[in-house]
């Protein structure tokens, strides 16, 4: 069964700090913890990524972030320990194809940016995290040919690890994946999986060679656990991001849930500039 088609223009509530040099490094430590607004748009020239930050009484003027020949759609960033912004996103090219990239931002530096190879042209809702170590990770969904799998890749400094499928080989989609640590700091992959009939939500952990104990979450559990994270206003969205049909929120100062999709954290729009 696929998905695809399904992917969509993201909006991503984002912590992210921007650094043009020294004066945006001393203002990075106030806006450590404000939310940034991150989401697809296209303004005429294809749809390009935008951001803009938190104000006092809303959101502040918009900047193009990613602008490129192709689609660039579905966003989503998480920062660092050292100030780092990690962005990841699809790239919709002529062809059809949707190819996640990556673009990892340093104080002083050309940032760096790429193509995390997945193996299949049709992939779709890129999420990010940064471990307590530091790691970067990204996971996503891909139309494999015959059904949809959820993958997940990790940084070690000079590049991507090959994508590994994080849940048992099946014949029923697996989408929505969320990225989150545990208490005890390890990376878990959570997703809504097809089985008997409906959608179950599932999680494994990483055990520093594989994802393993994959195991089914009550979604009242779900719930419940991702509150206590999520009791925090935003300001109303503005008007260009109402088409977009996907929401993400990022929660700044916050490790174990970073970026959260809206079908985690319903937000509402704006009839906003």
């Amino acid at each position: 069964m696929s998905i695809k088609g399904r992917t969509r223009m993201a909006v991503l509530f984002c912590g992210l700090l921007l650094w043009a040099g020294p004066v945006a490094a001393a203002a990075a430590a106030d806006a450590a913890d404000a939310l940034r607004l991150v989401w697809a748009a296209d303004r005429g020239q294809g749809f390009d990524l935008f951001t803009a930050v938190q104000e006092k009484n809303g959101w502040g003027p918009s900047t193009r972030l990613v602008d490129g020949p192709e689609a660039d759609i579905t966003p989503a960033c998480t920062v660092d320990q050292g100030g780092r912004l990690w962005l990841v996103w699809i790239v919709r090219d002529r062809e059809g194809r949707s190819q996640l990239r990556y673009r990892i931002d340093a104080l002083g530096r050309k940032p760096r940016e790429g193509r995390i190879v997945t193996g299949f042209d049709d992939n779709y809702a890129p999420v990010v995290l940064i471990d307590r170590e530091g790691t970067g990770w990204v996971a996503w969904a891909s139309y494999t040919g015959s059904s949809d799998d959820v993958f997940a890749s990790r940084f070690d400094g000079a590049g991507w690890s090959a994508p590994l499928r994080v849940h048992a080989a099946n014949d029923q989609p697996d989408v929505k994946p969320f990225l989150s640590l545990s208490g005890d700091g390890r990376v878990q992959v959570t997703w809504l999986g097809l089985r008997e009939g409906g959608y179950q939500r599932f999680q494994v952990q990483w055990n520093g060679t594989g994802f393993l104990g994959e195991r089914v979450v009550a979604d009242k559990t779900w719930e419940q656990g991702m509150q206590k994270h999520l009791r925090r206003k935003a300001p109303p969205l503005p008007r260009e991001t109402r088409a977009q049909g996907m929401v993400t929120a990022f929660l700044p100062g916050n490790r174990e849930i970073q970026a959260v999709p809206d079908w985690v954290f319903p937000l509402t729009f704006s009839e906003g500039r």
